[in-house]
């Protein structure tokens, strides 16, 4: 059976279905991406997919959904943006924008609604494929945004052809594929500075999987935490719960005995910069961490080394 319309709202949600036909479908979308953490899977673009699917195996047809607009220009769909380009002879989109998570407001500032009774923002994206296309066409992208109210918003959608609100061409940038329309004047400027990737090489930090145990803002809260834990005559159920932990790469009641055993562990509390600018205190236990990342923070550890302790100490600074 072939299908040349498909049309939907499809749920936005995170993968529920691991079904093989559908996970190879999906190849094309994660196709040369580096990234290690994708959200291609979620529920929503497996209906892209099989709407893509449906209309490419017709040989003709239209697809439209109303649907999570994070499309538009996520790094990591930039696969999924290219693979509707080619799959697609013409595409429009209409964002009805209405993202409670990045707080949006219309360009004049006042307020800006959402469709449904979510925070994510939404769009209704319409696909077009002709019967032929010449090798030698490049596929159209038409844009266009909806601001306003929900009511506002109801009353465009409804009293117009939704296409009509496109009214601008885009052509995706080459790297990223972006459907979002933006100022490309600066572009020249941009792409000559140095990359911070060429400047550092990548590397992940420390690992603790438990930050709130770890982890304070004031080092006497901390060292209060670390002896009332180690000193705890609870059971291990109660421990578990006071705490906030779990057994998963660590087992609980094991590190609790090594700490109670180790005399010399307020020693291991060192400063960290958590996140940019945020700097806080960290228990640096290679058995109370998931990974303590240790030849790569070495430096923290070694107070004879006066150029690395130093050098430590002039980055951890309190601000």
């Amino acid at each position: 059976m072939r299908f040349t319309v498909v049309i939907g709202n499809p749920p936005y949600a995170k993968s529920q279905t691991e079904n093989g036909w559908i996970l190879d479908l999906m190849r094309p979308y994660r196709e040369g991406l580096a990234e290690r953490k994708s959200d291609t899977h979620r529920e929503e673009w497996k209906f892209v997919r099989c709407a893509a699917y449906y209309v490419t195996t017709a040989s003709a047809g239209i697809a439209a959904y109303v649907v999570n607009n994070s499309f538009l220009d996520a790094p990591t769909l930039r696969q999924m943006r290219q693979h509707l380009l080619e799959q697609f002879g013409t595409l429009a989109v209409v964002n009805l924008h209405g993202d409670s998570n990045k707080r949006e407001v219309a360009p004049d500032g006042s307020a800006d609604g959402n469709v449904f009774e979510i925070k994510q923002g939404v769009c209704v994206a319409v696909f077009r494929r002709p019967p032929r296309v010449p090798d030698d066409q490049s596929p159209t992208l038409r844009y266009g945004d909806v601001w306003g109210t929900q009511d506002h918003k109801y009353k465009v959608l409804c009293s117009n052809v939704i296409t009509q609100s496109c009214d601008r061409s885009i052509t995706p940038d080459e790297r990223w594929r972006s459907f979002l329309p933006r100022n490309r004047s600066v572009d020249e400027e941009y792409c000559a500075g140095v990359s911070i990737a060429e400047i550092w090489r990548p590397v992940c930090g420390i690992e603790t999987k438990r930050d709130d145990f770890v982890i304070d803002i004031e080092r006497a809260c901390l060292e209060r935490r670390i002896e009332d834990f180690a000193g705890s005559s609870l059971s291990e159920v109660d421990v578990k719960a006071r705490f906030g932990v779990q057994d998963n790469d660590w087992v609980v009641m094991d590190a609790k005995r090594r700490l109670g055993r180790d005399e010399s562990w307020r020693d291991a509390i060192v400063q960290c910069v958590q996140r940019p600018f945020d700097f806080r205190w960290i228990l640096y236990l290679d058995y109370v961490l998931a990974r303590d990342r240790g030849l790569l923070m070495a430096g923290m550890r070694r107070p004879k080394d006066s150029c690395r302790n130093n050098c430590w100490k002039s980055v951890t600074r309190p601000m």
